[in-house]
């Protein structure tokens, strides 16, 4: 953008626009980026006629380090290279100048290598992994072993500017202020000094401005092995401002991040407040004792629904909770006509039995009901609970030895894991031969199965399901349920999920590393089994809910998109156009 607006015009729009700026996703972070930005670039109206010019400032930081090359102090520098123009800072207020950062500092230098010592602290090697958040906890800061001759080159003094120059933290800076014990800085930190003619805060800030970080990245980020380097810095320019300006400068912005801080404390406040809200309504709609008190729940659920339902969060918590209510019949699905679930699970057992004698499967011994409270409830008329055994076959199974070329690259799905991703499966990652499937104990499974990721450190979390819509073989971390009647396998997904936390809190065993179905306790849990046309009906109606849910969170996605091309829109308006930005404070 060119051209300018006026101090008036620019604060006009950025109170006019300031809320949407710090509710969008990552507002407030892009306000820090905003306000760093412009004041590096002396747009937050901070500006004074009176002060000494910093062309002056910078000849007595020259001569100031004249002075210390010849008393020794510091070692003498080659001259820097002349700044004709500068792309990342196009624009420069009075009495401003640019300069490259190796001319105000009087000294840029690598750290000190030496091995940390847990045993002897009385130096401390600071390290990158010390440095969190802009802060240092000295107590954990191991030390080294320095001799006294080398120990003041790298000892660590307030105004110090320390720069990570490899690894995830490449380019971050931490302004030292307080060094309460001996320490020196560790070889992958660089340190720079700034002139004592300068303010170091000021240098900080310019050290976190995206003009920084711009010149970092096209000096550094362009190599197979990224890294910030001694030259690299001192050859970044910087807008330096008067001094008494650099402490003005400092303070505004101290303040603005101040409320910066104020406005996140109150976000999540309100993002909690928002996720206790929804919890709290959802919670009582699953507990809701009589149909009645049902309704009365819902009511308010429905009164309070853009508040409740404001966040991804909380449409995650209203998926859950439809699930939950669903296979409760708490979804108003009932019909008195309907032929009841013991019809149907008689005809599930004389399908069972069909197949026993036809030898398809073997009868498995009858053992006793796990029963557990937290499952019971009053079941809606035409409801039985009856255990997961009765209602298909379990199976599992295997991996082929990896090591068998033969075995693998066939065209028999095989799903693991990583493909109980969806719903519903039609394919898989990994594919076996007709060899492996002779050779291995492994079985086709047929189609419309249920299958359960039952190994897996995701159990902490989560239990993935599916169903599958092509046969298939299984890998030994999946459980798979064959319905005896395949009509009943849509609700058995649901099932499932309906009763997620159920099965992770109650059946479901932890490991060191993995945790595990309790694979015989699944099988024999008592579950809720509406009648089959009510299942039909259950399934539907939950689609359709899925559907909306579906389609708040595309809102919230749009919702958030558009606010995120709203901020990146003034923010480019603000850095590209504004003259003398006056922000609030």
């Amino acid at each position: 953008m060119t051209g300018t607006i006026s101090t008036d015009t620019a604060q006009s729009l950025l109170f006019k626009h300031f809320a949407t700026l710090s509710s969008a996703p990552d507002g407030i972070a892009r306000l820090r980026e905003l306000i760093l930005q412009l004041a590096v670039q002396g747009k937050l109206g901070t500006q004074d006629p009176g002060d000494e010019p910093a062309s002056v400032l910078f000849e007595r930081i020259r001569k100031e380090k004249e002075r210390l090359v010849k008393e020794g102090q510091i070692p003498k520098q080659n001259p820097s290279d002349p700044i004709e123009s500068n792309f990342f800072i196009p624009i420069l207020q009075n009495n401003w100048i640019l300069a490259r950062l190796g001319d105000i500092s009087n000294r840029i230098h690598y750290g000190y290598t030496a091995s940390s010592d847990e045993t002897n602290k009385k130096v401390r090697l600071i390290r990158i992994t010390d440095i969190q958040n802009n802060q240092v906890v000295w107590e954990n800061v191991p030390g080294c072993e320095i001799h006294d001759s080398v120990y003041s080159s790298y000892a660590i003094k307030p105004g110090d500017l320390l720069v990570a120059r490899t690894g995830g933290t490449i380019g971050k800076s931490y302004l030292v202020r307080d060094v309460p014990v001996p320490a020196v800085f560790a070889s992958y930190l660089i340190r720079i000094v700034p002139n004592k003619n300068l303010d170091s805060n000021y240098i900080k800030l310019f050290a976190d401005s995206p003009i920084y970080w711009n010149q970092l990245y096209s000096k550094c980020m362009g190599t197979g092995q990224p890294n910030v380097n001694g030259t690299s810095l001192r050859s970044l320019i910087i807008s330096l401002p008067p001094l008494a300006e650099q402490h003005r400068i400092v303070a505004k912005v101290d303040r603005l991040m101040a409320l910066c801080d104020q406005l996140e404390a109150l976000q999540r406040q309100e993002k909690k407040g928002s996720v206790k809200l929804a919890t709290a309504s959802l919670t009582s709609l699953q507990n809701a004792g009589s149909q009645v008190e049902f309704e009365r729940y819902w009511t308010q659920v429905c009164e309070a629904f853009e508040l409740i339902l404001d966040c991804q969060e909380n449409v995650g918590m209203l998926r859950q909770t439809i699930l939950q209510l669903a296979v409760q019949g708490k979804l108003g699905t009932q019909d008195p006509g309907d032929e009841p679930a013991s019809v149907l699970v008689e005809r599930i057992r004389k399908e069972k039995e069909r197949l026993v004698e036809e030898g398809r499967i073997k009868q498995k011994k009858t053992q006793n009901l796990v029963k557990s409270s937290d499952n019971f409830f009053i079941l809606p008329s035409g409801w039985i609970f009856i255990n997961l055994h009765e209602l298909g076959v379990f199976t599992g199974g295997m991996t082929p030895s990896t090591m068998n070329l033969e075995y693998w690259n066939g065209t028999t799905p095989w799903v693991s894991s990583k493909d109980v991703k969806t719903k519903y499966i039609f394919d898989s990652e990994l594919k076996i031969s007709k060899k492996a499937l002779d050779n291995n104990r492994l079985s086709i499974i047929p189609k419309e199965s249920i299958v359960i990721v039952a190994r897996s450190g995701i159990l902490k979390r989560t239990l993935p399901v599916s169903i599958t819509k092509i046969e298939c073989t299984v890998n030994q971390d999946i459980k798979v349920i064959i319905p005896y009647l395949p009509m009943i396998t849509e609700y058995l997904h649901l099932l499932l999920k309906g009763y997620e936390k159920f099965i992770l809190k109650e059946l479901v065993k932890g490991g060191m590393t993995v945790q595990s179905l309790k694979y015989e306790e699944f099988e024999y849990q008592l579950f809720p089994l509406p009648p089959l046309a009510e299942q039909h009906r259950i399934v539907a109606k939950v689609d359709r809910l899925m559907g909306l849910c579906d389609q708040l969170e595309a809102r919230l996605k749009e919702r958030s998109a558009l606010q995120e091309r709203f901020v990146k829109s003034v923010v480019n308006g603000f850095v590209g156009k504004a003259d003398q930005t006056e922000l609030p404070l």
